[in-house]
């Protein structure tokens, strides 16, 4: 049964893994595979992958920076027009998969306007970003067949014994504190404060995927949502 199948963040890592995984099935689709730069370095594997698979799938490698709320509505805005033209069928798969995770260093924040400081960058890309391509794509998913899949990780739980390390209550659960937080980690307490936010704009999609599935638009179709932890 033929559809669209998007994967978010395929250059590298787990979205590379089901980009293979998508391209080696017996079924045939559309597949985009979204990359921040399709000339970087980092997406020649994948594009390599594809010219690899041969004619099975029709697959690209559109591009769409989940840090800018412009470059989300564009990409959006795109796949909506050809979905209703006929150009592309139905999304079958919606697979968001992308993540930010600052491993070291201060605070990153989103720039969508030049002199505008915008969001903190994991609140930006693991939250909202997810948060509006769902909204906007919702009715050019497959009404009968269709999924969304989120990829979200055990970092998002603060009651597990592994997380206990990073001191969650460190991060006030305030959404103006997570979306711009007031100032910088402490010296030495960078790379837990990133983890810190790191879980907690995971725990903001969980949060969002649970009330999202009581609403009316999520359930007077047949789609199921799934979510996955890594």
């Amino acid at each position: 049964m033929p559809g669209t199948i998007i994967v978010t963040g395929a250059a590298g890592g787990l979205g590379y893994a089901i980009a293979e995984t998508v391209l080696n099935r017996n079924e045939s689709y559309n597949c985009l595979f979204t990359v921040r730069d399709k000339d970087a370095a980092r997406a020649k594997p994948l594009h390599d992958l594809i010219v690899s698979n041969g004619n099975n799938n029709e697959a690209s490698t559109p591009e769409i920076d989940l840090s800018r709320l412009d470059s989300i509505r564009a990409f959006a805005t795109d796949l909506i027009a050809k979905v209703s033209s006929g150009k592309l069928p139905p999304i079958k798969a919606f697979i968001l998969n992308a993540a930010f995770f600052m491993e070291r260093g201060n605070l990153q924040f989103t720039q969508d306007d030049k002199d505008v400081k915008g969001f903190e960058m994991h609140f930006a890309v693991n939250y909202l970003a997810n948060f509006l391509l769902t909204l906007l794509l919702l009715e050019s998913m497959d009404r009968e067949h269709g999924r969304i899949v989120y990829v979200s990780s055990w970092k998002h739980d603060p009651a597990l014994k592994a997380n206990q390390g990073h001191q969650p209550e460190k991060l006030k659960w305030d959404l103006e504190e997570l979306a711009h937080p007031k100032g910088q980690a402490g010296a030495g307490d960078e790379a837990a404060d990133a983890t810190r936010r790191y879980g907690a704009s995971k725990l903001g999609l969980v949060m969002f995927i649970n009330v999202s599935m009581k609403q009316p638009a999520f359930k007077k179709s047949a789609y199921s949502v799934l979510t996955l932890a890594e």
